[in-house]
């Protein structure tokens, strides 16, 4: 395939794409056919299967771009925090950012209706969220600036961890239940400990 091809093909792709999210948006995804989606977009019938093999893909592939979208831009966001309680505020309000976009609103109960399953098992999804990880972990390097990198990136999956139950049960209203101010407070509790961890260990000499 020749550049300009791919440059096409990819194109066609996106306009798929697009044409997809306004429907999912506009009439729900239970009322969207692919057909719907070919009108839409102004491609063949054959065009859509040249890229997608059902609309349940094409849905799983908005929200993962979705996703990536967002966690790199907490990352980026992430970059201004220097205290606990920054992280344990950004954290928790973070999460409910997510949660209460219009469109992660839409696209996780379209992904309900289908069982479309979402979250980090992608991969460019899997990749950002590494990062998103590793950031963490730099963020808890200031407050402890003496713990081996291995035990920072396991106190950072642990709020990791936490941040993402709060979301999955925010989102979809079953499970656990979590009251922000009370999360915030046990996260705190949690980076306090590890931050006198840290001072012990180095009062040790580890």
């Amino acid at each position: 395939m020749s550049l300009r091809q791919k440059e096409k093909s990819e194109m066609t792709h996106q306009e798929i794409k697009a044409a997809a999210l306004r429907l999912f948006l506009e009439n729900g995804y239970k009322n969207t056919s692919v057909q719907d989606i070919v009108t839409e977009s102004g491609y063949s019938i054959g065009s859509f299967y040249n890229h997608y093999k059902t609309k349940r893909d094409v849905l799983a592939d908005i929200w993962n771009e979705h996703a990536i979208a967002f966690i790199s831009h907490s990352i980026d966001e992430m970059k201004a925090i220097r205290t606990p309680e920054e992280l344990a505020d950004y954290l928790i309000d973070n999460s409910n950012a997510f949660d209460r976009d219009e469109k992660t609103i839409s696209l996780a109960k379209a992904a309900q209706e289908d069982l479309v399953t979402v979250g980090k098992n992608y991969e460019g999804v899997r990749d950002i969220s590494q990062l998103y990880l590793k950031e963490i972990a730099s963020v808890l390097r200031i407050f402890c600036p003496h713990t081996e990198e291995v035990i920072l990136l396991s106190h950072a999956s642990v709020l990791d961890s936490i941040q993402y139950s709060h979301s999955e049960v925010t989102r979809k209203k079953v499970g656990y239940f979590f009251d922000d101010d009370t999360v915030k407070r046990d996260i705190l509790l949690l980076m306090n400990a590890w931050i006198q961890e840290d001072k012990q260990g180095m009062k040790e000499g580890r």
